[in-house]
């Protein structure tokens, strides 16, 4: 019989540690060193981050003063622009106020009787020869001439001088014949157009 040579199966090694539980050495596992690994990462990646952010801190700290110095030039810009705008309506008030103001003044004035101007013109274009004015009445709208005259012819001419002048339009008379003399009333409205015109021409020579 042929001896065969039979490899040897050698049992598993069987590590036994027989020292108590705090004596024996920490193994660490595959796990582990991966977590620390990724730590290791993380904080070498988040260095640059801190220091980039140490540096924008210190850029950032002398404009703070700044910052609150335009913030509060702002609030007082803003307060004194609600007061300019306070201000502003009042002009605008005030200056519609004295529009409406000249309006009326121009109004007043191109309506306005010059007494000046129509006593001279009576004046000069009453025959003081033929007739004698005993009143004179100066209305808003017309004059109201009482007087007496020699006769009644004086008076037709009369008022007929009075409706050629440019101040007097649509004259209306009444006489009443006396002993000695012809009583008459005449009422010379004016005429509105010429009047403004007048008017007009002495405020442009008044300026």
């Amino acid at each position: 019989m042929t001896l065969q040579q039979i490899s040897e199966k050698r049992p598993r090694k069987i590590d036994l540690n027989l020292l108590p539980p705090e004596y024996r050495p920490v193994k660490k596992s595959k796990l582990s060193l991966l977590l620390a690994l990724v730590a290791i990462l993380l904080v070498c990646a988040l260095v640059p981050v801190f220091i980039a952010k140490t540096g924008v801190d210190s850029d950032i700290k002398p404009l703070r003063p700044k910052l609150t110095s335009l913030q509060s030039t702002l609030q007082a810009n803003l307060a004194n622009n609600a007061e300019a705008a306070t201000i502003q309506k009042q002009i605008d008030d005030n200056v519609a106020k004295l529009a409406v103001v000249g309006v009326d003044y121009r109004t007043f004035i191109s309506t306005r009787i010059i007494w000046s101007a129509i006593l001279e013109e009576i004046n000069d274009i009453t025959p003081k020869s033929k007739i004698t004015l005993d009143a004179i009445t100066l209305t808003d709208i017309s004059v109201v001439f009482a007087g007496t005259s020699t006769k009644r012819q004086y008076i037709i001419d009369y008022e007929k001088v009075l409706e050629e002048s440019p101040f007097f339009k649509g004259i209306t008379f009444s006489f009443e014949d006396g002993t000695d003399s012809v009583s008459f009333g005449i009422t010379a409205p004016f005429d509105m157009s010429t009047i403004s015109s007048t008017n007009n021409a002495s405020l442009n020579s008044n300026r």
